[in-house]
């Protein structure tokens, strides 16, 4: 995991304090911006040693500089609880714009990890146009699943009457909160408000990887997409189709879980539908040696990721040899994943998976996704045109969080504060009420 632009949670800095207050991590911005990052390293968890050095840490604060310019000053800091951890969010001013970045705490205290995003106190959360306060309601609900607590949220719309239908929200890669956000867009929040203006509930929570990341580091040589985002989904599910508020529980997938949910399919056939948003259909090593190569094509400087992409494409064309096994080491892998995690994948079709499963399946992409790319959609639909439950739908304009963001290339179109598309709830709700029992 070396790409700061696809894998920054993971790879930067991981450090131990006995309190995570303002003081504390402001000179922890302090020792990335002076390039003190041995000090990080010193204070790391010791269960986190191996999974940062120095040499992370300087290409991530110097991948941070050349898209924001150098550090000038730091503006504000805001303490934020998650359920069993405390993030800290610290507005940081640069040459070219300001940034937050976000610093994530366990329940002892521990630095688990920080990402940069868009600056967001200039940006507070507005309703959609197409949701009104007045249609819904919300209950914190706590989601027990394989021991693991995790804190969520229950929208219920005020239009339902009698019994309504239940759509688990369910993330993409990296240590998502209940919102998912996209940039400074929480694109869960959306999808939550927007379905309930039309009679819809759902339920939203932290990802695992988020409240307990030290516990997902303990065991990294047997972590795969169970343990990241499958066994929740599946915990979810059985949760609430039992819940008698409910009738009809669907689960929409977003990148990483918009690949699963075949997978969640063929494990609760009971579900009444599955919904792909922007979800790969190809190997997951093929779409990032694809969002490489894109990115390097963009780049001001491409020759900076000449030996990233070199030393990338060797690791896949090793994944996808004979020689790879179960006893692979990880830093020989694409995005340095464990070898369970590739092994588990390796036989997995989601197209052919979602044929056999034979629930309802709606798919949704956008044609500015330069994550998960038309290439993929065309797959879904082509390996499915004898699916009679399967509905499809391409947004011209729309990208990876499915809001169409700012007309550029790449990334930036991330920072653009937007809202998932009207036409993106409207077809979801469609969907829901075609296929209720």
């Amino acid at each position: 995991m070396r790409s700061f632009l696809l894998t920054i949670t993971f790879l930067t800095s991981f450090i131990a304090l006995a309190q995570p207050q303002k003081a504390e991590v402001y000179k922890l911005v302090q020792n990335l911006k002076s390039g003190e990052y041995e000090r990080v390293i010193e204070a790391l968890d010791s269960s986190l040693m191996d999974k940062a050095s120095p040499y992370d840490l300087k290409l991530a604060w110097e991948n941070l500089v050349k898209r924001y310019g150098p550090y000038q000053d730091t503006i504000d800091f805001v303490q934020e609880e998650s359920g069993f951890s405390t993030n800290w969010k610290v507005g940081v001013a640069f040459e070219k714009d300001s940034a937050d970045l976000v610093f994530h705490f366990n329940s002892k205290h521990r630095l688990t990890g920080f990402a940069p995003r868009p600056y967001s106190l200039k940006i507070p959360y507005e309703l959609p146009g197409y949701a009104k306060a007045k249609d819904f309601s919300e209950i914190p609900f706590v989601l027990e699943s394989k021991g693991f607590k995790l804190p969520g949220i229950l929208t219920l719309s005020t239009k339902s009457k009698g019994k309504s239908a239940l759509v688990i929200l369910a993330h993409g890669s990296g240590a998502n909160t209940k919102d998912e956000f996209l940039g400074p867009n929480p694109i869960f929040k959306d999808i939550a408000y927007g379905l309930a203006s039309k009679g819809i509930a759902t339920f939203r929570y932290d990802k695992r990887s988020l409240v307990y990341r030290n516990k997902m580091c303990a065991n990294p040589d047997s972590f795969t997409v169970w343990e990241e985002v499958l066994e929740d989904i599946l915990s979810a599910v059985d949760t609430f189709s039992s819940d008698e508020r409910f009738e009809g529980v669907f689960v929409l997938g977003h990148s990483l879980s918009a690949y699963l949910v075949p997978r969640v399919a063929e494990n609760r056939p009971q579900l009444s539908g599955i919904i792909s948003a922007a979800g790969p259909a190809r190997p997951l090593q093929t779409l990032v040696l694809e969002q490489y190569n894109y990115l390097q094509s963009i780049a001001d400087d491409p020759d900076d990721w000449i030996y990233t992409i070199k030393q990338l494409k060797r690791k896949v064309e090793f994944l996808e040899s004979d020689e790879f096994g179960y006893d692979a080491d990880a830093q020989s892998l694409p995005l340095e994943l464990p070898a369970a995690y590739y092994m588990d994948l390796k036989n997995y079709d989601p197209v052919q998976t979602a044929l056999k499963a034979a629930v309802p399946l709606l798919v949704l992409q956008g044609k500015k996704d330069y994550q998960v790319v038309m290439a993929d959609y065309e797959r879904w639909k082509s390996g499915l045109t004898s699916c009679k439950k399967c509905q499809f739908k391409v947004y011209d304009k729309l990208g990876h969080g499915l809001f169409e963001g700012a007309d550029v290339l790449g990334p930036k179109q991330y920072e653009t504060v937007d809202h998932v598309n009207k036409a993106v709830i409207q077809d979801i709700a469609k969907f829901i009420k075609s296929n209720r029992p």
